[in-house]
């Protein structure tokens, strides 16, 4: 059997023309697989049509000429809906590729998609939880959705397939709202820990159960920066929060990251240094981080997650956080650098 040539359609769907019964398959042109604008019925092919009709014995007035040419395939629209739930501290949309009729299946060959109108950093996306959507994404509160272009990466499209791309984030359907709201409290959990950035801790009483025990001492009088602190004697070891001196460029440690929209994302910097020269440093952190501290239990526990594993097998390690204290009697704390990505 031979194949047919297969056709990446563009923004309109084409139907098939049919001769005596049989589907008539017309050869493709480069200038069919447009997924930006509008597909194109060229003059080759309709003259190619125009020969199939005469061979058929048809009539000029039964002659499909000016009806749109198609090759056999699949059909599917890439689309995605904003969901409708609108107490999200976030916003999130569904996407996936649907059949004529509105269904979605999923392509798993097509795994990626790209996103216009925002930087990588600025969103998440997931597999998606509801049936048949592929992935999930995540926004800030304050983006605007309509600036926003998803398009699905076709390197892998499986044969005879036909897609039609519309990047445009769309409103949901009463149909598909109703259905998810089966699975809602699944998204409602994960938005408690997407892109929202609480505010830090201002006195003692907030974050005493971070500190090592015995600390923060004061010891040497002047330490009002805080650290990290993994604490090794042999076998031993005590893992949280110790008060340091800010400025002594002897404790070369590097910054507690946090991610920019996802408090539970952490990383170290790769630049060393003390609070002392953050004003020559600038913010230590990679592109889409800032430096910080944990704000609570879940944010402590991912933080202590990753510098554990990026710290060095043997000895002490510390890690500097973003704070310092203003009063020693009572305990007052605050951030030592505030930057304006920490503040989106």
């Amino acid at each position: 059997m031979i194949r047919p040539n297969i056709c990446l359609l563009g923004s309109r769907l084409r139907s098939a023309a049919t001769i005596g019964g049989c589907l008539a398959l017309i050869s493709c042109s480069e200038d069919l697989i447009d997924f930006g604008g509008s597909s194109k019925t060229s003059l080759q092919n309709q003259a190619a049509v125009t020969e199939e009709m005469n061979n058929a014995g048809l009539e000029s007035d039964e002659r499909p000429i000016d009806e749109p040419i198609s090759v056999s395939g699949i059909f599917l629209t890439f689309q995605c809906y904003q969901n409708p739930e609108i107490n999200f501290n976030n916003q999130l949309v569904h996407c996936g590729f649907a059949d004529k009729s509105g269904a979605f299946t999923k392509l798993d060959t097509v795994n990626e998609i790209t996103l216009s109108g925002i930087t990588a950093e600025d969103y998440i996306k997931q597999d998606s939880k509801i049936a048949n959507f592929q992935w999930d994404l995540w926004f800030p509160e304050e983006v605007d959705l309509g600036v926003i272009r998803v398009t699905p990466i076709l390197e892998s499209l499986p044969e005879n397939t036909q897609i039609e791309i519309d990047s445009l984030v769309k409103e949901m359907s009463p149909e598909w709202a109703e259905t998810i709201t089966e699975i809602q409290e699944d998204y409602e959990n994960e938005d408690e820990d997407y892109f929202n950035l609480s505010p830090s801790p201002i006195n003692y009483v907030n974050a005493e159960q971070f500190f090592q025990p015995g600390e923060p001492n004061n010891s040497q009088a002047n330490e009002n920066c805080i650290t990290f602190y993994i604490k090794r004697n042999g076998l031993s070891e005590v893992v949280g929060w110790n008060d340091e001196t800010c400025l002594n460029t002897v404790f070369n440690y590097p910054f507690a990251c946090q991610h920019n929209f996802n408090p539970l994302l952490w990383t170290l910097s790769t630049t060393r240094g003390d609070p002392g020269n953050i004003a020559t440093i600038g913010d230590p952190c990679p592109v889409g981080y800032h430096w910080d501290h944990p704000d609570n239990d879940a944010e402590n526990e991912e933080f202590e997650r990753i510098a554990y594993q990026q710290s060095p097998m043997m000895g002490n390690f510390q890690v500097w956080l973003n704070l310092q204290f203003t009063s020693i009697n009572p305990y007052v704390f605050d951030q030592i650098y505030e930057t304006e990505q920490s503040d989106d």
